[in-house]
């Protein structure tokens, strides 16, 4: 792991070493990968997707891939712990990333890199300071997005940033394709919570456009 993450420039040699004397030190010892997280050398993501690249460059057998893969190369998880939550989110109808945070305290941004790294996106969080360009698509019911689960980011002449939960829906996919004919789509992979906050935001902002023309 060490080599691989000097290899990628991502750490030096001198923080490679200073981790693995940290970890002679420790007891119980940690794996060298916490140790650099812990010594501030890497953050959890990079360390994710490192542990990850790793363990497909050393897996000569090919297999189906899941969408928590990287989480459980990081050790974050079991490969039972994901199927048992998999399987919970579907008899209680809830998002299996959100009930993978509560049950294991993961951070958001682990849960993103994982599904950055199935889906071949980037993630992105709500972010209440860029809201979506609704003006673009106004004349869809907002019932439609509640269940769709994608918005528009950012729309130009040439293209539309979607923030979607999965960038493999074909039926989303194609509904996306009808509404921006000719512009090409980027894709970007976010959580169905902050969706949904992008959703609530559009309802709150128009009631109150619905209030003040009342008046």
């Amino acid at each position: 792991l060490g080599e691989l993450l000097v290899h990628l420039g991502l750490i030096t040699p001198a923080q490679i070493q200073n981790a693995l004397e940290r970890q002679k030190k420790q007891k119980p010892r940690k794996k060298i990968g916490a140790v650099l997280v812990e010594s501030g050398y890497i953050d959890e993501v990079t360390l994710i997707r490192t542990l990850y690249e790793q363990s497909r460059a050393g897996d000569g057998q090919k297999h189906k891939s899941g969408k928590f893969d990287a989480l459980v190369a990081a050790g974050r998880l079991s490969q039972q712990e994901v199927d048992a939550v998999v399987r919970e989110a579907q008899s209680h109808h809830r998002s299996v990333e959100t009930l993978l945070m509560e049950r294991y305290k993961l951070k958001k941004q682990e849960v993103g890199a994982a599904l950055s790294l199935f889906y071949g996106h980037p993630f992105k969080e709500y972010d209440e300071k860029h809201l979506p360009a609704w003006d673009s698509v106004s004349g869809i019911n907002l019932n439609y997005w509640k269940a769709a689960f994608w918005v528009p980011l950012h729309v130009s002449e040439q293209d539309v940033e979607v923030l979607i939960d999965d960038p493999r829906a074909y039926d989303r996919i194609q509904d996306i394709k009808r509404l921006f004919p000719g512009k090409q789509i980027k894709f970007a992979v976010g959580l169905r919570d902050d969706i949904v906050k992008y959703l609530s935001a559009a309802q709150a902002n128009l009631e109150r456009k619905n209030s003040h023309q009342s008046i």
